[in-house]
């Protein structure tokens, strides 16, 4: 069986760890230190990319914030991209399937 525990807490933890592990294997650009995690937000599901670790990365990323915004939808794991360095919001993007009519 691939997940170790029984409990729901711990399956849905071990489900977002390898959600987020897939994610950053296809997203080459982005920098090993940027924090990544989900929420919900204003009923949309949210993936924050926190560069507080890596600050001198964010601009950068977002340059190829395309690209990111195109995985993320192609894996369905966000309405929302949003940048950020700590607190900060930096920028956001929505992710919806008409960005991507010419890929």
């Amino acid at each position: 069986m691939l997940f170790k525990n029984d409990s729901r807490e711990n399956l849905s933890a071990e489900l977002e760890e390898l959600v987020i592990k897939r994610f950053r294997e296809l997203t080459t650009i982005l920098p090993r230190k940027c924090l990544v995690f989900r929420k919900i937000k204003n009923r949309e599901i949210v993936l924050t990319l926190d560069f507080s670790r890596c600050r001198q990365e964010v601009s950068k990323t977002m340059e190829e914030s395309v690209k990111l915004t195109f995985i993320v939808h192609k894996l369905r794991l966000a309405e929302v991209l949003e940048f950020k360095i700590n607190r900060d919001l930096i920028g956001w993007t929505n992710v919806t399937k008409s960005d991507y009519s010419t890929f």
